[in-house]
C-alpha cells in the first residue's frame, strides 16, 4: 500500500494519528523493551494493527 500526501500538513496529520512510539508498542504488545528491540533488529517487527505479541501469536 502506498500512501500519498498533497501536503506537508496532511502528512503531519497521519502521523499524529497513525505511528505510535516504541514505549507504546511495547505497552500494547505486552513484551519487554529488550526483546521488542531484539524482534525489530531480526527484522520480524511484530504487527500492532493485526495485534500479535512480541512472540508473533495472536493476542484477543
Amino acid at each position: 500500500m502506498k500512501l500519498e500526501f498533497n501536503s506537508k500538513e496532511e502528512l503531519t496529520r497521519f502521523i499524529a494519528k497513525e505511528v505510535i512510539n516504541s514505549s507504546a508498542a511495547i505497552g500494547i504488545l505486552g513484551c519487554s523493551r529488550q526483546n521488542f528491540f531484539d524482534v525489530i533488529r531480526r527484522g520480524k517487527d511484530p504487527s500492532i494493527k493485526n495485534r500479535t505479541d512480541c512472540f508473533g501469536k495472536k493476542t484477543d
